[in-house]
């Protein structure tokens, strides 16, 4: 379940930072939700990991990222439907769907872990102190296949939207 975590972590990043906020400077068309749904998934794919590991406030601070997220990612999809109502529109349903999942993911995900009631097994454990940093008897990096995975997981994102892309027409090599 965390490599899927990492996974959603960074396709949010990715899709945030790229379609939210770097398509509005390709397209040099502003909007005020599209901007809120890029900074504020930005910030809660970034700060959803060790971040709120041990803080229930931090632990909700990241699900209100989340949620004015989805709300911008609504308010963008209105705009966008009332605007530009013409046959063939879709709003790219394919990258906005996933987003909004891997969103709600990240708040099941934070709400589960608040930090009060992380597992005992994991606080007293020898191997890890629940912070992702090693004790004494625990040798080697334990977190070093989440992290190969994450970023194994973020070039697959990267090529299949490239690979879609490139399908669709819209870059030409």
């Amino acid at each position: 379940m965390n490599i899927v975590f990492a996974v959603c972590r960074l396709f949010v990043i990715f899709t945030a930072a790229a379609g939210f906020l770097f398509g509005q400077l390709y397209f040099a068309s502003f909007e005020w939700p599209a901007t809120a749904a890029g900074i504020f998934g930005l910030l809660a794919g970034a700060l959803s990991g060790q971040f709120t590991s041990n803080s229930v406030r931090r632990s909700f601070v990241v699900m209100a990222f989340c949620i004015a997220s989805v709300t911008g990612v609504a308010f963008d999809a209105y705009e966008y439907y009332a605007h530009l109502n013409i046959p063939g529109n879709y709003y790219a349903w394919f990258l906005i769907g996933p987003y909004v999942a891997c969103l709600l993911l990240i708040i099941w995900k934070v709400w589960s872990n608040r930090g009060y009631d992380m597992p005992i097994k994991m606080l007293f454990s020898g191997t890890s102190n629940g912070m992702g940093k090693s004790e004494p008897g625990c040798p080697g990096d334990p977190h070093r296949s989440k992290r190969i995975a994450g970023f194994v997981g973020f070039l697959m994102v990267v090529i299949y939207n490239f690979w879609t892309a490139y399908q669709s027409g819209h870059v030409n090599w």
